[in-house]
């Protein structure tokens, strides 16, 4: 059950959030979705996808303080051959180390309509590299606070193909007995044309049941936002994903752990396209959703 937190608010181990929240830079968020979709492609077998890990550690280190970043390898096997796949992470160490670990991700791949073409343009600029740009400006926010849980901030490889990255950092985290607190999963969150809500408005996708674990923290999150962000409505959906489709935060719901997925309000027609570019991006509804992210991070590290 997801309690609500004590009369004396989050956390007193972290900034205060109000602090954390003022702290999300609409365009620092743009510098990154520029950066990640000007690579020509991140299709898992592009010659250019290393250029986006490789930019995504950059960032993650430059971001300094207590973060511990490293590639976490894996074998991808598809469209009949084989390939070494990155998972990038941050660590941001618990003073806690039994109080387990928040999970804040997101996918750096990218593709075309033709999931095997590897050398047409996929700029993935809401797909998903709005999703990265969050995670990254979360972990530059957090990168000198001391929480009691453990986060770790995880752009993820192979999602486009079977969520590859994703199911590949839970069987590893398992086997080392790790546990999950809960994971949030940021993808397709930077336009947010169609809102019913003047405010703007965002999905959270959840596997249920009503009582599930990921279906409370939905809700929980939900409710939070409502309190540290008003007029941008949190809008939580009784599925797991849109019908055949799905995200990372699969990956963790499958293995018995809470885990929610946000996405904007409307479906984007670019995605998975050449037209999928940066200028599509609305950096405030961006700044937006990732606060509503943070809210999520700052939930989790409260439970008992």
């Amino acid at each position: 059950m997801y309690l609500a937190p004590t009369a004396t608010g989050f956390s007193t181990q972290v900034a205060p959030i109000k602090d954390l929240l003022g702290a999300v830079s609409a365009e620092q968020l743009m510098t990154d979705v520029t950066a990640l979709s000007a690579i020509h492609s991140r299709q898992v077998n592009s010659a250019t996808i290393g250029d986006a890990a490789q930019y995504i550690h950059d960032q993650f280190a430059a971001a300094g303080g207590r973060l511990v970043v490293e590639y976490d390898e894996f074998l991808l096997v598809f469209n009949g051959g084989s390939s070494s796949q990155r998972n990038v992470i941050a660590t941001l160490p618990g003073s806690d180390p039994s109080a387990g670990i928040v999970v804040i991700g997101a996918h750096y791949d990218s593709r075309t309509a033709d999931l095997t073409d590897s050398s047409g343009r996929a700029p993935g600029a809401n797909d998903n590299a709005t999703g990265v740009a969050a995670v990254l400006e979360l972990a530059r926010i957090m990168a000198h606070e001391r929480p009691r849980a453990t986060i770790q901030f995880v752009a993820f490889s192979g999602e486009e193909v079977g969520r590859k990255g994703s199911i590949h950092f839970v069987e590893q985290g398992q086997a080392r007995g790790e546990v999950f607190r809960g994971m949030i999963a940021l993808d397709i969150v930077g336009n947010g044309a169609g809102s019913s809500t003047p405010g703007g408005s965002i999905r959270v996708f959840s596997a249920g049941p009503e009582g599930s674990p990921s279906r409370e923290l939905a809700r929980s999150l939900a409710a939070q936002a409502e309190t540290y962000l008003p007029g941008f409505d949190v809008l939580v959906q009784d599925a797991i994903d849109r019908p055949h489709r799905y995200s990372d935060h699969n990956s963790f719901s499958e293995a018995g752990f809470a885990a929610v997925r946000l996405i904007q309000a409307q479906e984007d027609p670019d995605n998975h396209s050449g037209g999928d570019t940066a200028d599509h991006v609305d950096g405030e509804y961006l700044r937006r959703a990732t606060q509503t992210a943070l809210v999520g991070i700052m939930w989790l590290l409260e439970l008992p």
